[in-house]
């Protein structure tokens, strides 16, 4: 084969050009510090590095949602104590009033110590954190509690007659980790609730059969009733649906066959017919027509309830004092201060188990990102030692091959005709 003066100088040249296309490539790893610059440099390493980013900006936003659910835990946690410590005193005055040997002015007295506690609790319900209040549900941007007030002829001021809940019975949720919420208790309608709510309708529903498709909202959770469902299937799907309640039929002394909600723990339930519903209605659980959407009062008068909230209890308290009912004194109230102590507690333990998650979970954050970052810098990161060598081995090759290129390229009768 013959080798041409043209094809040893294009050679060259195609070499020389591959030398400073691999230089420059060097170069710009070196300066840029990454070992590719473009996808198709390496496209395998380039889906690696999507992934590993979208990761950081994932944990990034993880570990703020766990410092804010931080600070709602813990100025939950500082409320629960607040009430624990309430009610604690509240329990004090109670056993202290049973005896019956106060008098008149010792009870007024007492009284209106309940009232400042009373006003206490209601101040810790509408407590906010940042611009939400806590104990709202989901409805976080409405005070959690009103006051209705009322005068009585023994105390110089106007006394809280009524504390009526304004949120709603949804926990708070904070998303902390793909696929994974945490939802936290903070529902005013469970936190500050003395025992289980009981609702025992009075209309007697053996025969019921729903009219129509329907949908019931109880503590949030929806069932769907289908036209031609009798009382034992709606109670069954109440059951099969709400974690929170129960559902059952009670056969009353005249015959009547009634329904009956509970419950499952301390907390109001909340219960309405859908729009063009009237299951609860036609059970006889809710008033009829446009108040069965829910409100507070939207529960049926003929039915008969059990179960109080914190302020309830309180408010009975005191005025068993002015009344001087001394057996409710040591009985009823008692009792029933106890109960709602008893279930502030275990929602502070609630909480504070959270807090342990929360802090599982930004250990596992940390440890995380720290794996994360250091898989996307082995993967994009150039070893600047080993680059710096080959770039000095690239610059020699190009010193080598501009010298052995004069040394090949030997002068012709041309160059002496100039």
């Amino acid at each position: 084969m013959r080798i041409s003066n043209g094809i040893i100088k294009n050679n060259l040249i195609n070499n020389i050009h591959r030398n400073y296309v691999n230089m420059e490539r060097s170069q710009e790893r070196l300066v840029t510090g990454q070992r590719n610059t473009t996808p198709g440099d390496n496209p395998i390493e380039a889906i690696n590095s999507i992934y590993y980013r979208t990761r950081a900006r994932q944990i990034e936003q993880y570990q703020k949602n766990i410092n804010q659910t931080r600070g709602v835990i813990d100025h939950a946690h500082g409320a629960a104590e607040n009430v624990v410590n309430v009610l604690q005193k509240i329990r004090e005055l109670s056993l202290q009033a049973a005896n019956g040997t106060l008098g008149r002015d010792e009870r007024i007295a007492v009284a209106m110590e309940a009232e400042e506690l009373l006003k206490e609790i209601v101040a810790t319900g509408n407590m906010r954190y940042k611009d939400d209040y806590l104990f709202s549900g989901s409805r976080v941007k409405n005070a959690s509690f009103r006051t209705s007030m009322t005068s009585h002829p023994e105390m110089p001021k106007p006394l809280i007659s009524e504390v009526v809940y304004n949120g709603d019975n949804q926990a708070l949720a904070r998303e902390v980790d793909i696929n994974e919420k945490m939802n936290i208790p903070l529902e005013g309608s469970g936190f500050f609730w003395a025992d289980n709510h009981v609702i025992l309708a009075m209309k007697d529903v053996k025969n019921y059969i729903a009219g129509q498709d329907s949908t019931v909202r109880i503590d949030g959770v929806d069932v769907n009733i289908t036209a031609g469902d009798n009382l034992d299937a709606v109670i069954d799907k109440i059951n099969k649906n709400t974690p929170s309640v129960t559902a059952y039929k009670r056969l009353l002394p005249d015959e009547r066959t009634v329904i009956a909600l509970e419950g499952n723990y301390p907390h109001k339930l909340q219960i309405q017919d859908l729009e063009g519903g009237s299951v609860m209605q036609d059970l006889g659980i809710l008033r009829s027509g446009n108040e069965a959407r829910y409100t507070e009062n939207n529960i049926h008068p003929n039915t008969i309830q059990s179960g109080s909230s914190i302020f309830d209890v309180i408010i009975r308290f005191r005025n068993s004092l002015l009344e001087n009912h001394t057996a409710d004194l040591g009985g009823k109230d008692l009792g029933s201060i106890s109960k709602a102590l008893g279930n502030v507690v275990e929602r502070q333990a609630a909480i504070s188990a959270k807090m342990n998650r929360l802090n599982y979970l930004e250990k596992k954050m940390a440890q995380e990102q720290i794996y994360n970052t250091e898989q996307l810098s082995k993967n994009e990161d150039v070893d600047i030692a080993r680059e710096a060598t080959e770039f000095s081995t690239l610059q020699n090759v190009h010193k080598v091959s501009l010298m052995t290129g004069a040394k090949l390229i030997q002068p012709t009768l041309l160059d002496y005709l100039r």
